[in-house]
């Protein structure tokens, strides 16, 4: 896609599974199924659409996939293999990991920055970007930090682990320029400090949200998923953003969709929100 001046694309970090009834909360299945059918096990189809934003010398990635330092047992709880990460998509996109200028992560739970992080030929956990600030809320690293009980099997360290005594880590504190035309901004809920990114150039807007509304089927009003901290401010938050893209033609990227990764939305008669897909160009 071209944004203005900026160039940007889709680069995966493969497919996963998760419990659909997560993923929707309170929906009944018999509603949600209709949307995205499960497995014997009960789990859904879950993409890792993260987005390269390239203009001039800097290489912007925003959010890092769920990576490959998963265990045995959880590869196989989450269905993760290695036919397509992030690192082969980057490649395939002309981009080496070197050359990551930025990383951007909305949040530190694991299916989002998993690939921050990699092992190497020792099996020691090394920067997949090494020439990239990493970008995080200060309150969402805080968090990650020290867990609490109802956080602590969202995040793993290792993801994260030795980026800061490297000098990789860049904490920011609420609404931030991260290079001209590209900016996070706090919309909790999910997390206490998770952000958006907004790439703006030429008239033109692009936003990635992150779990604010992590697939298409996300932008119903009461379509929440189990791992929001606060359902109730992140979909007060979802709404409003919701109104705004569709009032100012912003494409989304959904970064759990499978089906459907860019989008715009529309209100109907009804006053629904209606998802429209854009095609690549």
């Amino acid at each position: 896609m071209r944004i203005g001046e900026f160039e940007a694309m889709i680069v995966s970090d493969g497919e996963f599974r998760v419990d659909g009834g997560a993923m929707f909360g309170v929906v009944p299945r018999v509603l949600w199924e209709r949307l995205t059918q499960p497995d014997a096990l009960n789990r859904i189809r879950m993409a890792t659409n993260c987005l390269l934003v390239r203009r001039g010398a800097d290489v912007v990635l925003i959010e890092a996939g769920i990576g490959r330092k998963l265990s045995k047992k959880h590869r196989e709880i989450y269905a993760v293999t290695d036919e397509v990460t992030l690192e082969k998509s980057l490649r395939a996109a002309g981009v080496e990991p070197e050359q990551v200028t930025h990383v951007v992560l909305t949040h530190l739970h694991f299916d989002h920055c998993g690939a921050a992080t990699k092992r190497d030929d020792e099996g020691r956990i090394v920067p997949m970007f090494p020439n990239a600030r990493h970008c995080i809320q200060r309150a969402e690293w805080k968090a990650a930090m020290r867990p609490t009980p109802a956080t602590e099997t969202a995040y793993d360290l290792d993801n994260v682990q030795g980026l800061e005594g490297r000098g990789l880590v860049k904490l920011i504190d609420g609404d931030t320029e991260i290079v001209p035309g590209v900016r996070a901004h706090v919309v909790a809920g999910h997390t206490h400090a998770h952000q958006v990114v907004h790439v703006r150039s030429g008239g033109e807007t692009l936003v990635f949200p992150g779990d604010l509304i992590p697939t298409s089927y996300h932008v119903r009003a009461r379509y929440t998923a189990a791992y929001d901290l606060n359902a109730e401010e992140n979909t007060v938050n979802k709404i409003a953003f919701l109104e705004r893209a569709a009032r100012e033609g912003w494409r989304i990227v959904f970064y759990h969709d499978p089906e459907v990764p860019v989008a715009t939305v529309e209100k109907d008669s009804t006053g629904h929100f209606v998802v429209k897909p854009v095609a690549a160009a």
